[in-house]
Formats: C-alpha cells, sequence, structure tokens
C-alpha cells in the first residue's frame, strides 16, 4: 500500500515537473510578443489624421507637409513615408522603402530557424536516448533547438499577421486605426484586389518578389485607392449607358422598339 503511495506521488511529481519546464518557454514568448506590442503600438503609435482628407496634413515636429500613409515617428523623430511600425529588432522603422525588406527577413527568418529545428531534431532524440553522452554538447543542442523553435514560432505568428495585412494592402496603423477618406471612414479604401495588392509591396516583375531588391511601386507620396477604381471599372461605367438605353426606348410608343422604327423608315 505504501509503495503503491509513493509510486502515485513520484509519478505526480514528475508530471508537476514536466508542466513547470514549460513556464520559462511560455514566459519568453509572452515577454517577445509584449515586447512588440509595447514598443510598436503604446510607444509609436502617435495620433494619426487619417489620409486622403481635403485638409492638408502638416507634421508640427518636423514642420513638413505629411502625405497620405506617411506618420511621425516618435522613436526615430522624423516622418516616414506609408510608415507600418518602429521595429525595436532593426532599430529602424519599417515603411514604404523597407517593408518588401522587412518581410523577406521575416521569411528567411522562418526558414533559418525551421531549418536549424530540424537539423539539430535528430541529435536531441540521440541525446534524449542516451546514444551521445557528452554533457557539453547535450547543453548546446538542447539549447539552440530551443532558441529555434521559440523564435520560429514567434516568427511565423509575426510573418502572418504581415502577410494578412499585405494581402489587405494595410499597415499596421491602418488596421489599428481606420483611414478617413472624403466620404468617411473606410477601412478597405487601399484594398484594391488580392493580386494588386501583392503588387503594391513587391512590385509587377514576379522575377524580384523574392530577391532583396527595391521594386514597390510609386513614390510613397501617392497611392492608388478603391474608389478610383470602382469608378473606373467597365461594368460600372456601362450602367449609364444602359440607363440611357432605358430613357430612349421609354421614349418610344408602346408595343414599339428602336429597331421597328428604323424598319418603317
Amino acid at each position: 500500500m505504501r509503495r503503491g503511495w509513493k509510486m502515485a506521488l513520484s509519478g505526480g511529481l514528475r508530471c508537476c515537473r514536466r508542466v513547470l519546464s514549460w513556464v520559462p518557454v511560455l514566459v519568453i514568448v509572452l515577454v517577445v510578443l509584449w515586447s512588440y506590442y509595447a514598443y510598436v503600438f503604446e510607444l509609436c503609435l502617435v495620433t494619426v489624421l487619417s489620409p486622403a482628407e481635403k485638409a492638408v496634413r502638416f507634421c508640427d515636429r518636423c514642420h513638413l507637409i505629411k502625405p497620405d500613409r506617411c506618420h511621425h515617428c516618435s522613436v526615430c523623430a522624423m516622418c516616414v513615408l506609408k510608415m507600418d511600425h518602429h521595429c525595436p529588432w532593426v532599430n529602424n522603422c519599417i515603411g514604404f522603402s523597407n517593408y518588401k525588406f522587412f518581410l523577406q527577413f521575416l521569411a528567411y527568418s522562418v526558414l533559418y530557424c525551421l531549418y536549424i529545428a530540424t537539423t539539430v531534431f535528430s541529435y536531441f532524440i540521440k541525446y534524449w536516448r542516451g546514444e551521445l553522452p557528452s554533457v557539453r554538447s547535450k547543453f548546446h543542442v538542447l539549447f539552440l533547438l530551443f532558441v529555434a523553435c521559440m523564435f520560429f514560432v514567434s516568427l511565423v505568428i509575426l510573418f502572418g499577421y504581415h502577410c494578412w495585412l499585405v494581402s489587405r494592402n494595410k499597415t499596421t496603423l491602418e488596421a489599428f486605426c481606420t483611414p478617413v477618406f472624403t466620404s468617411g471612414p473606410e477601412k478597405n479604401g487601399f484594398n484594391l484586389g488580392f493580386i494588386k495588392n501583392i503588387q503594391q509591396v513587391f512590385g509587377d516583375k514576379k522575377k524580384f518578389w523574392l530577391i532583396p531588391i527595391g521594386s514597390s511601386p510609386g513614390d510613397g507620396h501617392s497611392f492608388p485607392m478603391r474608389s478610383m477604381n470602382e469608378s473606373q471599372n467597365p461594368l460600372l461605367a456601362n450602367e449609364e449607358t444602359w440607363e440611357d438605353n432605358e430613357d430612349d426606348n421609354q421614349d418610344y410608343p408602346e408595343g414599339s422598339s428602336s429597331l421597328a422604327v428604323e424598319t418603317e423608315t
């Protein structure tokens, strides 16, 4: 009986030890996510005047006119074209000039962490089974696997979020503060469609998408808007001609048509 209690107690302690061993991992992941939130949203998010307003947007700190989607960074103390956020990991603002490079940096980092984790995992299994008894190497392998997995999870979440922003043609600031146009607030005001949204960041030539070469279109001062594209949509433009045709048909007496009138003449 006592032996059973001892076995049960030792098993419970073993389970508690395994659960508690994951506490440092969760703490580090939460610290990384919190640091990103605190640096980007709490520290760098300033009062934003939305783009496409009739009034001229002026920066009181830089004493310059701010183009659409341009915002002042309180950390860099300068206005940044199409500002997304201030990244503490690269100690620089992410905006129009380097947003493509930032996405490539995230993608390459995710692949690097995945490569390290998959190649080290086999050695981790060998150390776990006791096939490689070197204590010093075991510490390096365990720590390397732990760091690779931790950064892989964090970077995948961050990279996935920015991929979603690219697919909607939004910045991080615009995702938390809806832009206001002349017609009113519109959260999808710059959404041009999935393919065109990607081209706004990576350019029209697909061969340059994976290469760290500047290929983003435009100058960062003006951007195409969804309302402009809808006004140029041929389907919407044809509605006016359809309405004109209906008005012309109403001018003829009932039971007749334009074709009938032409045949009579």
